[in-house]
């Protein structure tokens, strides 16, 4: 099977997010459930040294203690500006990769090979290059409570000696990411990420939109080095669109080689088919050898009264099914279509009751064609795929056709007619259910956000296929 020609630059799953929707979303996310560890900081600013002086009018005792004053959370806040996704690192907290080793930039995060509860997904981004330019103080209500005086009037100095401290003694910024479940499903086949890298895309008109690339599969054939550059060049010269369309907010494009390798292929072979991916560039398209056979025995039926009439022996090897799974011209779900064609010959006799000469005999060519019935490519639910085909008997087209005779084969009976009697001949036409099985998505849809909803699918819009598995929808937000 060839690496099809594909918009995911090899990789198997990518996701793509509007920066606006997914910004509010995680600020909603860490609003409502953070749950890791908070981490204090103390940062001294020093002061000149203390003037003392004893004045004539007073005797009191010079109180010299420091006072020291806390402040709460929320009262301030500090941005980070201008940390460059290009610049982030990653690895997984165990014997090879930790925080304080990260893997270089432009290689994936991989996720841990096991289910160790202990094995966690960080994100390294290197505030030390990053350009800190702008690294704003703020209070949120100028008259809450909790605010100090002192740290008012110089906010700006405060600013200033953080922004240095990350530059140079943190350097980096570590988030971490919960691991996905591993498990497999009791139904059904789930994608499940093993690693990814990041990239955005900034469109001439819109905003800038974040991409995860993802691996699923056991090889990673996916575009690594100058991953963002390419992902620019694709959408925004080969192709001249945004990866997101307008009025939608997120979307997933699930490459074709991980739809036929993940869902499809297993599917078949449950049934016991196989199936070969043909090399297209608009459409998925499947070669299916069925494995089926027809078999009719020579016959030969006489009766007093009427005619004796013979046919030969038919066998046919069945050639493959052909399925395409193509976009839908009316803007509505991408649908599935069977062609399907074959070919058998027969020679026949007939001879009269009578003994009147009236003796006859031919052969005929068949050729069975399916009538390209059409289903839907169906969202089984708002994560998971599905792809069923049922051929029909009544949607197969018989045509018979009778095989030329010479002057002399006439003269000894032969004939260019297709006898009545031979479309009675019982020979199979295939009726049947072809289950690709499903597949569930969800788990590369919520990296970022692991357990949570993070994309609405469209499902009246429902699967688009211009040559990929594509799927949009919105960023959800809500506060659920």
């Amino acid at each position: 099977m060839q690496t099809q020609a594909s918009t995911t630059l090899g990789w198997d799953v990518v996701v793509n997010y509007g920066e606006t929707e997914l910004n509010r979303l995680l600020a909603i996310a860490y609003d409502k459930d953070s749950t890791g560890n908070k981490s204090i900081k103390e940062f001294e600013c020093p002061c000149a040294v203390s003037l003392y002086q004893f004045l004539e009018e007073y005797a009191e005792i010079v109180d010299t203690t420091t006072p020291s004053q806390s402040i709460g959370e929320k009262v301030y806040t500090i941005i980070l500006n201008n940390l460059v996704l290009a610049t982030a690192k990653g690895g997984v907290t165990n014997d090879e990769v930790s925080s304080e080793n990260p893997t270089p930039s432009e290689t994936p995060f991989v996720f841990p090979p096991n289910s160790d509860a202990s094995g966690v997904v960080f994100i390294d981004f290197e505030a030390s290059s990053s350009d800190l330019t702008e690294c704003p103080l703020n209070s949120e209500d100028p008259g809450c409570a909790g605010r100090s005086p002192l740290v008012d009037n110089h906010l700006g100095d405060l600013k200033d000696i953080i922004r240095s401290q990350f530059l140079t003694k943190y350097k980096h910024i570590i988030y971490e990411l919960a691991r996905t479940n591993n498990s497999k499903p009791v139904e059904g086949i789930k994608l499940v990420p093993k690693s990814f890298m990041f990239a955005t895309h900034k469109p001439d008109e819109g905003e800038t939109i974040l991409s995860l690339f993802i691996q699923t599969g056991d090889t990673n054939n996916g575009l690594q080095s100058r991953l963002n550059s390419n992902w620019d060049t694709l959408w925004g010269t080969t192709l001249a669109c945004p990866p997101i369309p307008s009025g939608k907010t997120a979307s997933v494009i699930l490459a074709k080689n991980t739809i036929f390798t993940s869902m499809i292929e297993p599917g078949l072979k449950n049934q016991g088919y196989s199936g070969e991916l043909d090399n297209t560039t608009r459409s998925l398209q499947i070669q299916i050898d069925t494995k089926k056979e027809i078999h009719e025995p020579e016959d030969k039926k006489s009766s007093m009264y009427s005619s004796t009439t013979y046919h030969t022996a038919i066998n046919v090897v069945l050639p493959k099914l052909q399925l395409v799974l193509e976009q839908n011209p009316s803007d509505k779900p991408a649908y599935c279509r069977g062609s399907w064609s074959y070919k058998y010959k027969f020679s026949w006799d007939e001879y009269s009751a009578l003994g009147d000469g009236s003796d006859r005999n031919g052969s005929v060519t068949v050729e069975n064609t399916l009538d390209e019935d059409t289903y839907p490519v169906k969202l089984e639910n708002e994560y998971t795929l599905e792809v069923n085909f049922k051929i029909r008997k009544e949607k197969w087209k018989v045509t018979a056709t009778p095989d030329s005779q010479s002057f002399w084969d006439i003269i000894n009976g032969g004939s260019t007619k297709v006898p009545s009697w031979t479309k009675d001949l019982n020979v199979f036409l295939p009726e049947m259910n072809i289950d690709m099985g499903s597949l569930d998505f969800f788990l590369t849809t919520n990296l970022l956000l692991p357990s949570r909803e993070v994309i609405d699918i469209d499902t009246k819009l429902g699967v688009q296929v211009p040559g990929d598995f594509y799927l949009v929808g919105s960023v959800e937000n809500s506060r659920k």
